[in-house]
């Protein structure tokens, strides 16, 4: 392997740097988050208020309301996905690029229109990569429980699918995690790169990644305790009696959809926070390990060019 010195605390470290060396940025970033948080509470607000009356009425005044907002809300959704893409471009940028700073790092041109572009081709690479894992998987299967006559090696098999589903999006992510941050450096969609440059170092970026994933599952599950704790709290009480859980779920629509309270209020705010940091952590550490693994490639082009 090279001397890139990556390892399991530089990557975790690039986060958590970008928190402390650009906190105006990421402190941006996260109000950015909010707003669209926000946005999208106040579009949903109609219509699930709208589903809180119709319960127990007539369903099809529901859905009559429901096909006239899925229109804008497939819209919105499109548009917070295209701005987080802008955040999660700014916190790579910050770590690759520090000197194009500008407006917080913030840009909205051809860099993020390669990403845009990069995460369809990578949503349906893995999409197809994946049906061929189950096809293959399930044919398998059903040799083996025709073979056998046995339902229970099949429900066996069946298990096994699902873990090899699950190994291989581990696999190709972790595999092309880099093409992102690569991307943004180069200048042009990049994905061979990043299968190169992370050749027999998956244990190592899994790794971090994982201790990255949760940390950051415990925060926003604190976040959710603290937004969430009166739903959990009677879900907890109730048990899985189904009557208690629709009461509890109607409770919990009604808090989060009906007046805005200081609840609401501070549910959004820490929402905006764990989005804001979110973003710098992942983002960070993802574009560390990409200048970390490349540092030695660019110092070798510069010698001979």
């Amino acid at each position: 392997e090279m001397g890139d010195g990556m390892n399991v605390g530089s990557i975790i470290g690039g986060g958590f740097r970008l928190i402390r060396e650009k906190a105006a940025a990421v402190t941006v970033w996260g109000l950015l988050y909010l707003l669209a948080v926000i946005g999208m509470t106040f579009l949903m607000r109609p219509f699930m208020q709208t589903q809180m009356q119709s319960l127990g009425g007539d369903p099809q005044v529901a859905l009559a309301h429901m096909s006239g907002m899925v229109g804008r809300i497939f819209l919105f959704g499109f548009l917070f996905f295209i701005l987080y893409v802008i955040l999660y471009a700014a916190s790579q940028r910050a770590i690759l690029q520090p000197e194009r700073q500008g407006f917080f790092y913030l840009r909205l041109g051809m860099d993020e229109l390669r990403l845009l572009a990069l995460t369809i081709i990578f949503v349906i690479g893995f999409y197809a990569g994946m049906l061929v894992v189950v096809l293959l998987m399930s044919l398998l299967i059903g040799l083996l429980a025709a073979a056998t006559g046995s339902f229970g090696v099949a429900a066996g098999l069946l298990v096994v699918e699902f873990l090899t589903i699950f190994v291989f999006a581990v696999w190709f992510c972790t595999r092309f995690s880099l093409a992102f941050p690569l991307t943004i450096l180069r200048g042009r969609i990049i994905i061979g790169e990043s299968w190169r440059v992370t050749r027999g170092r998956f244990w190592t970026l899994f790794t971090a990644f994982l201790v990255l994933f949760l940390i950051l599952l415990v925060l926003w599950i604190a976040v959710s305790l603290v937004t969430n704790g009166a739903y959990f709290s009677q879900l907890a009480k109730d048990g899985l009696d189904p009557v208690a859980m629709q009461h509890a779920q109607q409770q919990q629509m009604a808090r989060q959809f009906g007046a805005i309270t200081a609840t609401t209020v501070i549910g959004w705010v820490l929402g905006g926070v764990a989005g804001g940091l979110t973003i710098a952590i992942w983002g960070g550490a993802v574009a560390t390990a990409a200048r970390q693994l490349t540092s030695n490639l660019d110092d070798i082009a510069d010698t001979f060019a």
